[in-house]
């Protein structure tokens, strides 16, 4: 013989059961998680103000040393313009990366007194550049010319290819900038 147990008199009762959810995110180059992947450049927040560039710089040797944006291809880029009063035997341009970091070299090159050099930011444009980085934060670039045993250093400049930047807001080829 076998109880069944009748339950039409009992009273109810709510019994939550926990589920999880799986949801597909992005992580940015700056580690924020965002849930499309155009909202990234649009995450990023420029630390450009966060920097302080060095002005000096020795008038003997250098003439000009300034950054334009620029495009290569469809990619956006800073164009470096130096401009030098005697030619140099190597020119190392270098970049900082936090506001409290330390220059490290992006690369050398052996050139005459007038020198452009592209920092390109993206992933796919390294032929169209001679160096490239991530356009998630600002950078301080300078330049460091070999003179026999002397060394002289250009001022300092700070390069913004974050959407608040005069990089980031450049328009190239068919790539639109959303602000």
């Amino acid at each position: 013989m076998q109880n069944s147990l009748d339950c039409s008199l009992c009273p109810p009762r709510f019994v939550v059961e926990k589920e999880d959810v799986i949801k597909h995110k992005y992580v940015c180059y700056n580690e924020s998680v965002v849930d499309k992947p155009e909202e990234c450049g649009l995450k990023i927040i420029s630390n450009a103000k966060l920097f302080n560039p060095g002005k000096e710089q020795d008038a003997s040797y250098v003439t000009t040393f300034s950054a334009d944006a620029a495009c290569r291809g469809e990619a956006k880029a800073a164009e470096m313009h130096l401009t030098l009063v005697q030619n140099p035997q190597s020119i190392t341009f270098q970049v900082m990366r936090e506001p409290d970091g330390f220059y490290e070299d992006l690369g050398t090159i052996k050139v005459a007194a007038d020198v452009y050099y592209y920092i390109g930011f993206c992933t796919s444009c390294q032929t169209l550049v001679d160096a490239s980085l991530i356009p998630d934060r600002a950078y301080m670039i300078r330049a460091v010319m070999q003179y026999g045993d002397r060394k002289v250093y250009t001022r300092d400049i700070v390069i913004d290819p974050t959407p608040q930047g005069q990089i980031g807001k450049k328009s190239c080829g068919s790539t639109q900038v959303t602000v």
